[in-house]
């Protein structure tokens, strides 16, 4: 198939999406499909493995909506001879003009909410969001011929906002590192690891708050704060300074191997997030061998039933009590719970094996092939809110 994916951006400040797509293409086009990623300028640094990579300017004017003068032609273009459109995100014209681009064409539309039409989400601008689902951005999602959901939760999403086009529960991958790339767990002080966007959504304000009340309890342990430079995160520091958090640090961005080692230095991972459509981080942390704590904000009960890490509630009584049992646990307790994790992941998270589903998804959009597994229809019941990460082989299947 002849496959176009657009996003926003690859650059991986913005987060999830911008490294979670490209190995998506990667592994479409490993299958042996024609793969195109269409996103704004500039362009990965590092040349794509296997699949076309399209940038376009970014016009000056209205940055945050994402006008551009190129981006609407060069899609039209593609969709003259392309059988996939698949866009990625919500709220600005990278996920609107491909909804323009296919009309009059052959070529099937897919759309990926990757978590903006959630609740939480929903709420943030929300009256700005509400004008503009009205006028452009509900009329293109409804306008897909197939939603793309990476959890059960998102399809729950856009059933709530009345959009009931056939889904595809297909969760993200995750790339599995080299064993020389695991978390050690013989070193000290020990370090609590968040890795992510400093951004409210991810509630580090509450991490912050709870740490305080464990802190001197566990002075071994050290809560280490990684992600891009923001304005949220000027705040965070000043929180922390104010609540008199100690052993905190604040080192900035990570990505590619200094992510990596990031996560081999670490002994424990949290994600205390408000709302993930899949928490990329987290699997990555277990892929490392790192065990997890993740609110119930992010769809990993997994976690729970594989005894490796916790799934707790979104509130600082919540993240105290969590704390203070996993920090008193044994580096042996750990390591061996991150173990089971990363056996979870090299088990059922590959991107190969999330390929292929997406893949036998645009192919039965097309009519060219049995309905898969991973296929929801709306007259269809919606699965369990976490089925996607409970039970990572109907997905693969």
């Amino acid at each position: 198939m002849r496959i176009h994916h657009v996003i926003s951006s690859v650059l991986p400040h913005f987060g999830g999406p911008s490294v979670s797509v490209p190995a998506l293409c990667r592994e479409l086009a490993a299958l042996g499909h024609a793969v195109t990623l269409h996103s704004y300028a500039p362009a990965p640094a590092a040349a794509p493995e296997g699949y076309a990579h399209h940038s376009y300017p970014r016009s000056r004017v209205a940055p945050t909506f994402g006008l551009s003068l190129s981006l609407p032609n060069g899609l039209r273009a593609a969709a003259q001879s392309g059988e996939i459109m698949h866009f990625h995100g919500m709220w600005s014209l990278p996920n609107l003009a491909p909804a323009w681009a296919v009309r009059g064409t052959a070529c099937k539309l897919v759309a990926s909410p990757r978590g903006m039409l959630d609740d939480w989400s929903l709420r943030q601008h929300a009256l700005r969001k509400r004008l503009m689902w009205n006028a452009l951005q509900g009329r293109a999602v409804r306008s897909a011929q197939l939603i793309h959901a990476t959890a059960a939760t998102e399809i729950a999403a856009v059933r709530a906002l009345g959009v009931a086009v056939p889904c595809a529960l297909v969760p993200n991958g995750v790339v599995i590192p080299e064993p020389a790339a695991l978390a050690r767990f013989d070193k000290t002080p020990r370090t609590l690891l968040f890795l992510g966007r400093l951004d409210p959504k991810k509630a580090v304000d509450r991490l912050l708050e709870a740490w305080v009340q464990v802190q001197a309890a566990h002075p071994d342990w050290q809560l280490r704060i990684v992600g891009p430079e923001s304005e949220h995160g000027a705040e965070l520091r000043a929180l922390a300074e104010r609540l008199g958090a100690e052993r905190v640090s604040f080192v900035g961005p990570a990505y590619d191997a200094e992510k990596s080692r990031e996560f081999r230095a670490a002994q424990l991972f949290i994600l205390p997030t408000h709302s993930e459509n899949f928490g990329l981080s987290v699997a990555e942390a277990l892929a490392h061998g790192l065990p997890a704590i993740v609110s119930r904000g992010a769809p990993w009960r997994g976690i729970v039933e594989r005894d490796c890490g916790y799934w707790i509630d979104n509130s600082v009584p919540a993240l105290v009590a969590c704390l203070r049992q996993a920090l008193n646990c044994s580096a042996r307790e750990l390591q061996a719970r991150g173990a089971r994790g990363r056996a979870w992941m090299e088990h059922e998270f590959s991107w190969h094996g999330r390929a292929r589903s997406l893949a036998e998804a645009y192919a039965w959009l097309r009519g060219e092939g049995p309905r898969p597994a991973a296929i929801v229809c709306a007259d269809d019941p919606l699965p369990s809110s976490a089925v996607a990460l409970e039970d990572g082989a109907a997905a693969e299947s």
